[in-house]
């Protein structure tokens, strides 16, 4: 996102509410789930940017 110019703001914002739900008392929430997720977009975002492009159309 900061090699193309783009604003982190939101992204960043909504990764904060997230994770102040899932750690707040009485949600019931899965923070194990959450966390997990974050971690899972996390590299697959990594792998997104750092891959190659391809031949195919």
């Amino acid at each position: 996102m900061r090699r193309l110019n783009y604003d982190m703001r939101p992204i960043i914002a909504l990764l904060a509410i997230n994770l102040i739900f899932t750690f707040a008392p009485g949600f019931n929430i899965s923070w194990q789930a959450h966390i997990g997720g974050l971690v899972a977009g996390v590299v697959v975002g990594y792998a997104m940017v750092h891959a190659r492009a391809s031949d195919a159309p």
